[in-house]
This record gives C-alpha cells, sequence and structure tokens, in this order.
C-alpha cells in the first residue's frame, strides 16, 4: 500500500448485514482535505444518533447552505455586506503557472441574503482581518478600491473595510 492511502477497516455490526473484507482507501493529497472512509462501525454510531432527530421529514431546514463559493471582486467600488466566520486554510495557486503555492488563510463570509458561506482569499482583506482580531459573528462592509502595485512591484486588491454596527435603539 502507498503511504499516502488511509485504510478503514470495516467492522461488523449486529444491526448491519456483514461488511465486505474488501476495504476503502483515500488519496491524500498536499492541501487538500484527507477523506475519512468510515467503516460498518462508524455507519452503525452515526445510524444510532440520528435515531435521536425524530422523523427526518419533519425536520427544519437549516440557513446555511454548506456549499462555499469563492469570492472574487473585479469591478472599483463594488461593495458588500457580509458577516465574518473565521478563517480557514485554502490551497493558493498562481493564475498565470497554475502551480500550487501551499495553504494560506482564507476569510469566511456569510451572506444572509443567499444564506450562503463566501470564502475571500485576497491577502490585504484576510490580513486585516486578521491583524484586528476582527470577531466571529460580527458584520462588515467591503468594498474593492481596485488594484495597487506595493513597494516590490507586485500587484494586489485594496479595500475599504468597515465594521457595521447596530442602529441605536430610540
Amino acid at each position: 500500500m502507498e503511504k499516502d492511502q488511509v485504510v478503514s477497516p470495516q467492522q461488523p455490526s449486529e444491526n448491519l448485514p456483514a461488511a465486505s473484507t474488501d476495504t476503502s482507501l483515500a488519496t491524500s493529497q498536499p492541501g487538500k482535505k484527507e477523506v475519512q472512509i468510515v467503516g460498518m462501525e462508524e455507519m452503525t454510531a452515526a445510524v444510532e444518533k440520528a435515531k435521536n432527530l425524530g422523523d427526518v421529514a419533519k425536520l427544519k431546514v437549516g440557513t446555511i447552505n454548506l456549499k462555499s463559493e469563492y469570492l472574487s471582486f473585479e469591478t472599483p467600488g463594488e461593495s458588500i455586506r457580509r458577516v465574518f466566520l473565521g478563517f480557514t486554510l485554502r490551497m493558493s495557486v498562481d493564475p498565470a503557472t497554475a502551480e500550487e503555492k501551499g495553504l494560506v488563510p482564507a476569510a469566511q463570509l456569510y451572506d444572509p441574503e443567499t444564506e450562503t458561506i463566501n470564502v475571500c482569499m485576497q491577502t490585504v482583506l484576510c490580513g486585516v482581518l486578521h491583524e484586528v482580531g476582527y470577531p466571529r459573528g460580527a458584520a462588515l462592509q467591503i468594498t474593492y478600491k481596485g488594484d495597487k502595485k506595493g513597494k516590490n512591484g507586485l500587484k494586489y486588491q485594496d479595500f475599504d473595510i468597515r465594521a457595521l454596527v447596530p442602529e441605536a435603539a430610540e
């Protein structure tokens, strides 16, 4: 077996049919989350836990679409409002060469209008949110100011990032 493969043995369960002795493999790739293969024991535990949920048909649908979307900015002056959820790591890819540059922090922002999670990898945006310790669950407005050139000559996207605060009750 190759060193970058994960095997999860399948265990017999009294509640489910006997498992095949064949094992499943998941390849681990740099910068990607490893897929965890579950065996019969883990599936049995998940089924037992699910029984506590009651009738699945009567459960309420959550407000967050679990599929995240990359948020890019193209038009200077474009402004969005989101709720900051925190950071995750994403693989940075050079747009010119498609070379993977390694994992970098990415901000996760919730859009209450579409109920989706946006992922932003822009250096300035992530850097500001990290440096100021922006609190998870707080709203913000991000306005794209356009491209700038840094002292090193490299181009980067610049932003105006403002906290959104509730109006005081009268």
